[in-house]
């Protein structure tokens, strides 16, 4: 029989499948009831083996010593405040992993290292969330890599770049197309032994700064490792083709639309549609011609495709969108085709295309995804106009509805100036019908939000309380602003809990302000000490 752990998670496993499809496992002994009651019987044995414990191992080698640390650690002050934020004994668990993301980002660009003693929990953290692994990676240490080493629950971090000036790399690959305008970046020098020896993250960062300063060389070391490499890595190493996109990727990227890889197809596509010039892009300005057309007297007839062919899957169209899209197939389709094909395959239509396509009556109710469609692709190209013009229309609402997690708005909003956004969520702040469209815009807002957005909020936040009687959408909004309100408007926050405290009535929500003022008390101490 096997040791103990292993034939219970052999045993945990054959349950869950069951007994009628795979069998009792080979070393349970043969029993004259069903396999079913067979495995409950051993399981149960296995139960109490567990609860009695087990003897030590012998003759374990030792592992050889945790690496001395290269960065300075965090005061204590610091310190303390992450154990705090790791043992839980601060607010609820959102603004916890919040203010831990806060407090690991200072770190890392501090050049600065979390205590020992909080490594343990801060690898379950890490372990719990993978938006933090990457941080933690770097707040952690050449101390935290070791113990990852040592527990296997903890392994995930051995995957992750543990170089402060890599972990940026690895975070978003994608830059604007203009290779007549790309600033020359130097070519460093290509580490093979990093290459080859270093974990996911670390080598995924050598590919991205090998891009920055030669694209072509970083490309041609990918593809003599491309057939040795998992799906995994070749899902994110191709991510990065995103740095120095150019024509000499493309031949690459189309073969990579057959890879076995959905997530690889999926990135491939994504490339080849910011590739300008593409044969890619051709093939989708062909369909969204044949979808979208002109009649005889110059007006618009849309009618997306009735099925999808090979060729078409092939290019990324799923032959069944599935209940994630929110949309039927053809509409889905539509809008997929029209987000793959460049703005100025509309110049052929009007002077003006984003007028003229938006303003066409929606009879047959197309018009909605061919705006979100135009909306994807806006983003794409990183069109500030068509953004402002798609932002303006009537079908604007549209944009703001989910589908597979695309909120189209979101991207225009990424396009807009700061102070051009902030004046967007000003205005609409007192608009009771547009209260999902003003959540979105504050949260493309970049924090610190502006000194008279904060307020703004703020206002707008105390007449939901008091006026209004719509706390709910109050505390929604305070809980954004614990992460965009800068913490020097503390004060200003405690003074309107305080006001609203005396106030002889009873809101129900006046929590919602006092807790913004804890918070951004708490994060304006975790700057100080982390300074």
């Amino acid at each position: 029989m096997t040791t103990a752990t292993p034939a219970w998670a052999e045993v945990m496993s054959t349950a869950l499948v069951g007994t009628d499809r795979t069998g009792p496992p080979t070393w349970v002994p043969p029993t004259t009831a069903d396999p079913a009651s067979g495995l409950l019987e051993v399981a149960a044995l296995l139960a109490v083996s567990r609860r009695a414990g087990s003897l030590p191992d012998r003759d374990v080698a030792r592992p050889a010593l945790a690496p001395d640390e290269t960065r300075p650690t965090v005061g204590a002050a610091a310190g303390n405040r992450l154990t705090r934020l790791l043992g839980g004994n601060v607010f609820d668990a959102d603004a916890r992993s919040e203010l831990t993301r806060e407090w690991l980002s200072l770190a890392a660009g501090r050049g600065l290292v979390a205590p020992p003693q909080s490594l343990p929990a801060l690898l379950e953290a890490g372990r719990a969330s993978r938006e933090l692994r990457s941080l933690v990676a770097v707040a952690g240490g050449n101390r935290a890599r070791w113990l990852a080493e040592q527990r296997p629950s903890w392994g995930y971090l051995l995957e992750e770049a543990d170089d402060p000036d890599e972990v940026d790399l690895t975070e978003e690959f994608d830059e604007p197309y203009d290779a007549a305008t790309r600033p020359a970046v130097a070519a460093v020098a290509w580490d093979e032994t990093r290459w080859q020896e270093g974990s996911v993250g670390t080598r995924a960062a050598l590919l991205a700064r090998a891009r920055r300063g030669d694209p072509a060389t970083a490309r041609d070391h990918l593809v003599a490792a491309w057939s040795k490499e998992p799906a995994a890595n070749r899902e994110r190493f191709i991510a990065t083709l995103g740095i120095g996109l150019g024509p000499g990727d493309e031949e690459f990227l189309e073969k990579a639309l057959d890879d076995r890889g959905k997530a690889v197809r999926q990135q491939a596509v994504r490339l080849l549609a910011r590739l300008p010039g593409s044969a890619y892009q051709e093939r989708m300005a062909q369909r969204a011609r044949a979808a979208v057309r002109l009649d005889d007297s110059g007006g618009l007839i849309i009618e997306p495709p009735a099925e999808v062919d090979p060729a078409m899957v092939r290019d990324g169209l799923s032959t069944d969108p599935g209940s994630g899209a929110g949309y039927g197939k053809r509409a889905w389709w539509l809008e997929a085709i029209v987000a793959a094909t460049p703005l100025s395959t509309w110049l052929d239509y009007a002077s003006d295309p984003a007028a003229f396509l938006l303003s066409r009556p929606d009879a047959d109710g197309w018009a909605e995804n061919l705006a979100r469609g135009l909306a994807r692709a806006a983003a794409r190209e990183r069109d500030v106009e068509w953004a402002r013009q798609l932002l303006a229309a009537p079908s604007a609402k549209a944009l703001l509805r989910p589908s597979y997690g695309i909120r189209p708005a979101e991207g225009l909003y990424e396009l807009l100036p700061p102070a051009e956004l902030s004046e967007h969520a000003r205005n609409l702040l007192t608009d009771d019908n547009a209260s999902q469209q003003v959540y979105q815009l504050l949260m493309m807002c970049p924090a610190p939000w502006p000194a008279d957005l904060g307020t703004a909020v703020l206002d707008r936040a105390v007449a939901l309380i008091t006026r209004e009687r719509q706390g709910y959408r109050a505390d929604s909004l305070c809980q954004l602003a614990t992460r965009k309100l800068s913490p020097s408007a503390a004060d200003d926050v405690a003074a309107r809990a305080a006001a609203l405290r005396d106030d002889e009535t009873q809101y129900t929500y006046e929590r919602a302000i006092e807790r913004l003022a804890e918070i951004l008390y708490f994060r304006q101490k975790m700057i100080e000490e982390l300074a």
